[in-house]
């Protein structure tokens, strides 16, 4: 059963997603395409660093 304590909790989690997760989502999916391009372009260590990078981000 809920009670109306539980409403302004899942609000409160909802405007945490929009306004951290999304943004955390979008950095880690463009670090992860930048990663692949500098290797493609032939400079391995770079892209590996972007890697670690982007854990430190998640």
């Amino acid at each position: 059963m809920r009670t109306s304590d539980d409403r302004p909790r899942s609000e409160k989690l909802w405007k945490i997603w929009w306004r951290w997760g999304i943004p955390v989502g979008w950095t880690t999916s463009g670090m992860m395409l930048f990663a692949k391009f500098v290797r493609i372009a032939g400079d391995w260590r770079c892209g590996d660093l972007v890697d670690v990078l982007r854990l430190l981000v998640d």
